[in-house]
């Protein structure tokens, strides 16, 4: 192959002949060479661009899978963010309603407790009206109206009303409302 230093300086003898100019066949055969010189390079220059073409629409393949995958990640961001915030309130949420159930059950659970203790005592009255009717209504210190019921094991102590405690003291383990 020629190189363009080569083809720039290369002379042609003079032709022998009675014209001036040169010589034929040295100048065919320099064409000749140059001829397949050129058709190498432009079938090289040709295959060149193909393949630049290819991979300058690659670059641009690339580019947009690129751009895709860049909008697919911030999707997948926001997303991931959203997430993330509706778990967060999800969470505040059942906290709230377990705290509101907790509330509940405490309150329905004092309420039930102040219940049976008002009806313990309201028994408690009935069982000492009964008790006090057994002995005729008054106490006279037999101890008959204190065996095996709410008042057992209580002595009558002077000052005390029926059933052996001074007036406003607990009767078998309750306070008695007044005027009952």
């Amino acid at each position: 192959m020629y190189t363009p230093q080569e083809v720039s300086e290369k002379t042609f003898p003079k032709s022998s002949g009675l014209s001036s100019g040169y010589s034929m066949t040295a100048v065919d055969e320099f064409l000749d060479g140059l001829t397949e010189d050129y058709t190498a390079l432009y079938k090289d220059n040709t295959t060149l661009k193909a393949k630049l073409k290819v991979l300058a629409e690659k670059v641009e393949e690339y580019r947009a899978t690129e751009d895709a995958m860049r909008s697919t990640l911030l999707a997948a961001q926001k997303m991931a963010a959203q997430m993330v915030a509706e778990a967060q309130a999800e969470r505040d949420k059942s906290i709230a309603e377990a705290h509101a159930e907790k509330e509940k059950t405490i309150s329905n659970a004092q309420a039930e407790a102040q219940r049976i203790l008002i009806e313990a005592r309201g028994e408690a009255e009935i069982q000492a009206r009964r008790e006090r009717r057994a002995c005729g209504g008054g106490c006279d210190g037999c101890g008959a109206c204190f065996s095996g019921g709410a008042f057992a094991g209580a002595a009558a102590r002077p000052g005390a009303s029926a059933g052996g405690k001074a007036p406003g003291e607990e009767r078998g383990g309750f306070p008695l409302s007044p005027g009952l």
